[in-house]
């Protein structure tokens, strides 16, 4: 999402649309080759190519979607860096095996390479630098100095863990063991809830859940007990359809959408917490 934008790799990965939500329509449909996509700080990156099988992966291309004319601007296409990527603090960040790589999202400049233990992915969320890694001990969460690569604070984590996510006037983590984590940037976890159902998402300040019936609602993301609206899914997002995580919520200026295989929905209630 950016502003009322949202932005979506088809599920071919051949193509990147942008739809205004508040306009109701395709704004643009981007090709594109085998890509990640992030955004941040007003930008769409997509860096390719990914998916890619071998031991030599080729260099990487970084690119910049222009939003006005729907192409992609490049921005460097030899990058010996890994291929998962997050934007925000200024830059674009490049995650993979023991690296952390820091990039000029407009020049493609490395501006610093850092060495950290694992697999790893990056994101930027509450205005700090995270790093999911997983190693031979588990998966843990680090909160990254982004002007040093110093690790600031960490902690094991469920692996299938979420990365951050502000909400509500605070940052949270969507564990995989189904709990809501809530963060202090530089201290750690300080409340969890029990776990709560099969799929937890975040739509605007608002946590939803999941239940094998097929149901959405809205619970507190401190107490993790359920409250207010549900929603029924159609029958294509039941969860004994194979494709049943192929669906979010999106919240946006109060509204709540929900994003399928087959669409964009708005939903009859709001994103508020």
């Amino acid at each position: 999402m950016l502003g009322h934008t949202l932005w979506i790799l088809d599920a071919s990965q051949d193509f990147l649309v942008q739809i205004d939500l508040v306009g109701d329509r395709v704004v643009s449909t981007v090709p594109v080759p085998p890509s990640a996509i992030a955004a941040g700080d007003g930008r769409v990156l997509t860096i390719s190519p990914v998916g890619l099988a071998g031991s030599a992966p080729p260099p990487l291309t970084l690119d910049r979607v222009d939003p006005a004319t729907g192409t992609l601007r490049l921005v460097r296409d030899d990058l010996d860096a890994p291929p998962n990527i997050a934007v925000g603090l200024g830059s674009a960040w490049l995650a993979g095996n023991d690296t952390l790589v820091r990039v000029d999202p407009m020049t493609g400049q490395i501006l610093a390479d850092r060495s950290i233990p694992g697999a790893l992915t990056a994101a930027v969320a509450c205005g700090k630098l995270w790093i999911q890694a997983l190693g031979p001990g588990g998966a843990s969460l680090d909160q990254i100095d982004p002007g040093t690569g110093r690790v600031i604070w960490q902690t094991a984590v469920p692996e299938g863990t979420l990365a951050p996510q502000a909400a509500a006037g605070a940052c949270w983590l969507l564990e995989g063991d189904g709990r809501i984590a809530k963060l202090e940037p530089g201290a750690g976890i300080v409340n969890r809830t029990p776990p709560i159902g099969m799929t937890v998402q975040v739509a605007g300040d608002a946590f939803w859940e999941t239940t094998w019936d097929g149901q959405l609602r809205k619970v507190d993301p401190t107490s993790g007990q359920p409250g207010g609206p549900t929603w029924q899914l159609p029958k294509a997002d039941l969860p004994s359809n194979p494709k049943f995580a192929d669906w979010r919520l999106i919240g946006l200026d109060g509204d709540t959408w929900l994003l399928d295989a087959t669409g964009v929905v708005k939903l009859g209630f709001g994103s508020a917490g």
